[in-house]
């Protein structure tokens, strides 16, 4: 009784491991499944909220307050309008990030300026800006104190003339010019909120300007904004159009309904998983169904 006992328990345990692979497996493709769907209603409701006209933010503010008991997350991706002047000493830049120009990846970072109102009278309050991307050493003059339009068309101007690939391809190809920040501006641009960093991505250590990830009460603390203040990120047509390029270039709209996984990425994967579900069940299947070898007795 005993061995029958044990025997028992001894295939109950051999069940359970040979079908955990497969219980497995088939819970993670119905996990992409629920990914799938999950990110094709966010990218929905992105593109629906991208697609209304731009409004001014002081009025966008006033209307998504009023309707939404928290009015910061009401307002994420709104395209918005709102006026002032750069403070651009107070200038954060966020990277490295990689950028694709002319055929060639480039380093450089986001440029995120406080934009204050031009004016007392004025009912917009100050907005913190991500104007676009620009190279490099636009920081590294920023740390010089040199940030004047003068040099920074110097240096694109040396880029193009001593840099490797540029003697080859910069003749006929688009041109850099600076996107003039002197006086007041009118910026078109969408609400945003904190970024969510990735496990590999360091830590932003404000103390010493290092920031390598959007935080945005961190940065409007930094920048000596009230933590209520909202957050935009410029939007722009796609660079190169008219044969020129603006530095900062800022985002497309494209750019905010495009992710690292798209909705028929996770429906790959759950295939895979499925697959995989259906492989590992008949292997245990197969496996239970076999019949146990018996030794051969008398064999000399």
């Amino acid at each position: 009784m005993r061995s029958i006992a044990a025997t028992k328990k001894k295939l109950g345990l051999s069940v359970v491991f040979l079908f955990l692979p497969c219980v497995a497996t088939f819970g993670l493709g119905t996990w992409q499944v629920k990914r799938r769907d999950w990110k094709a209603e966010l990218l929905d409701y992105k593109r629906k909220r991208l697609e209304q006209d731009p409004v001014p933010l002081a009025l966008a503010m006033v209307d998504d307050t009023s309707s939404s008991s928290n009015g910061e997350s009401a307002l994420e991706y709104r395209r918005v309008v709102c006026d002032g002047v750069y403070d651009e000493e107070k200038s954060i830049f966020i990277g490295p990030r990689m950028k694709q120009l002319f055929g060639s990846s480039q380093r450089g970072y986001y440029l995120v300026t406080p934009l204050l109102p031009a004016s007392s009278s004025d009912m917009q309050p100050a907005v913190l800006v991500n104007r676009g991307w620009v190279p490099a050493a636009w920081r590294e003059d920023f740390e010089k104190g040199v940030v004047t339009p003068t040099l920074d068309e110097r240096f694109h101007q040396d880029k193009i003339k001593t840099g490797t690939w540029w003697r080859t391809w910069w003749k006929g190809k688009p041109t850099m010019e600076i996107s003039p920040a002197k006086g007041a501006v009118t910026v078109c641009g969408v609400v945003r909120k904190s970024e969510n960093p990735s496990m590999f991505v360091p830590l932003n250590v404000p103390e010493q300007g290092q920031w390598f990830y959007f935080d945005v009460p961190a940065m409007l603390k930094a920048a000596g904004l009230p933590e209520n203040s909202p957050y935009i990120e410029a939007v722009g047509s796609s660079p190169g159009t008219d044969d020129k390029i603006t530095f900062p270039v800022p985002k497309e709209i494209e750019d905010f309904v495009r992710t690292s996984l798209m909705p028929n990425d996770h429906l790959t994967y759950a295939f895979t998983w499925y697959t995989l579900s259906a492989a590992t069940t008949y292997m245990a299947f197969k496996r239970i169904r076999e019949k146990p070898v018996k030794p051969l007795k008398n064999f000399r």
